[in-house]
């Protein structure tokens, strides 16, 4: 039934499930701008629409669901609704496959820098207390002179609050970035839901 080559004007149905509601009848078009808008969900699934009615096609045989999300991320691909044709479902797509890597190379660096913003904070602690713990040292060699506890309490504020800051700010950064990603991900047409919880690891 999606062996041929879909045009602009090709209508399908959507409902919950083969035997569930029926949603509506949509171009693919309409279908990608409702699943953006979050009125669809991806794991709905589709059939094309051969003329008949809704009724005709749920008790058709030959009918062949899909997910929405599926068939949005085959719809430009004549090797992927061969294989619908065939067995009723969709291999993964080139452009799927190139979304995911592209994603998860994305997070990788988000992930980095969120790793490297952590290391950060830890050294701007690290040198603080090391610094204070020499100036506690040479006060207690020098018979408990508060003028090195003081001194090296205010070096290790100068030197540690400052690059814990510069930490924060690096981990702030990749914070970001992941919900930027998060967003993109889950508004990209070519991934699953499943996809997209492989590439967000959820």
């Amino acid at each position: 039934m999606f062996g041929k080559k879909t045009t602009a004007m090709q209508n399908y149905f959507v409902a919950r499930n083969p035997n569930g509601t029926f949603i509506g009848r949509h171009s693919i078009a309409s279908l990608l701008a409702l699943v953006q808008a979050g009125q669809i969900p991806r794991d709905y699934v589709t059939t094309e629409d051969t003329g008949g009615s809704y009724n005709d096609v749920v008790k058709s045989a030959d009918a062949r669901w899909v997910t929405v999300g599926d068939l949005l991320a085959a719809k430009n691909s004549p090797a992927t609704e061969s294989s619908i044709a065939s067995t009723g479902t969709i291999a993964p797509t080139a452009g799927s496959s190139s979304a995911r890597s592209r994603y998860w190379d994305a997070y990788l660096v988000a992930r980095a820098t969120a790793a490297i913003g952590t290391v950060v904070k830890s050294v701007g602690i690290g040198l603080g207390c090391l610094i204070l713990l020499i100036a506690m040292v040479m006060g207690s060699q020098t018979g408990g002179d508060a003028q090195f506890f003081v001194g090296g309490l205010l070096l290790a504020a100068i030197v540690g609050i400052p690059i814990y800051v510069l930490g924060v700010l690096v981990s702030a950064h990749a914070q970001v970035l992941k919900a930027t990603l998060d967003a993109a991900v889950h508004s990209s047409p070519f991934l699953t839901k499943e996809e997209m919880a492989r590439v967000m690891s959820l």
